[in-house]
């Protein structure tokens, strides 16, 4: 099963436990990282981010990029270990 088949509430507890270890080894700054929580847990987007701390919405997607790779990279690992 991916990642991607499981029920919201799995997805989001697994997107918490992986931001968990990226802060734990201090691979993402916490401000990146606290963007995507705010966008997770009040649903919002990265316009809506921009427009709340007065940037661009490249300026956000910039910040949240490496967080997103890196969530991704973690959840493959997990997937697909290589053997």
């Amino acid at each position: 099963m991916h990642c991607w088949e499981l029920p919201y509430d799995s997805q989001r507890q697994l997107l918490f436990i992986t931001l968990q270890k990226a802060l734990r080894e201090r691979q993402l700054p916490i401000d990146n990282i606290e963007l995507v929580l705010l966008m997770v847990e009040e649903k919002i987007s990265q316009a809506e981010i921009a427009r709340r701390m007065q940037v661009t919405r490249q300026a956000v997607h910039q910040r949240i990029a490496p967080v997103c790779k890196y969530v991704r990279s973690e959840i493959e690992k997990e997937e697909f270990p290589l053997i």
